[in-house]
């Protein structure tokens, strides 16, 4: 997870798309989402930087990430990370504005609360118009950051293929 986190940081910098072409692992990019791999332990992953830009008190776009680990079946797990405050309370992930999930926080990254939260996201988030990640940071302030969905569903589709998975839905 801290080589994720550091492939993240560089991979969401202020100069998103200068950063993804110096990323190794950089696979693609589908719209306003790139595409990466891992190898140790095996994953692939999509992730979008926020339309918002930092979120207070950051220098980095926060980022939503979803990811496709082989050996936990290869079902679709979303998280969000920023970088600066941590997130402390109410975050969720908002779809269309009218499909809400719980996430928890946990320092500077929340995720969503469980695996059939993770799959529901996953199913809705092709129909869907927008996303958005909202809560509250340790400084007490709230924040939201969307996402542009341009791109999601091709990321998604290849990073399911390049980690060896044939899933149909999400």
């Amino acid at each position: 997870m801290k080589r994720l986190a550091l492939l993240l940081s560089v991979a969401l910098a202020p100069a998103f798309a200068s950063a993804q072409g110096r990323t190794e692992n950089l696979v693609s990019e589908h719209g306003a989402w790139s595409v990466y791999t891992e190898t140790d332990p095996r994953e692939c992953f999509a992730v979008s930087a926020a339309l918002d830009g930092p979120l207070p008190g950051s220098r980095i776009a926060p980022g939503l990430l979803v990811a496709i680990w082989p050996d936990r079946g290869g079902l679709p797990e979303f998280s969000f990370t920023t970088e600066g405050p941590g997130i402390v309370a109410g975050v969720r992930l908002v779809l269309d504005d009218l499909m809400t999930w719980p996430m928890m926080p946990e320092g500077n990254w929340a995720w969503p609360d469980s695996a059939a939260a993770d799959a529901a996201i996953a199913a809705m988030m092709p129909m869907a118009g927008s996303v958005m990640v909202a809560g509250q940071l340790t400084t007490g302030k709230g924040f939201q950051a969307r996402f542009s969905l341009d791109g999601y569903v091709a990321a998604l589709a290849q990073a399911r293929q390049l980690c060896g998975e044939n899933i149909k839905s999400g």
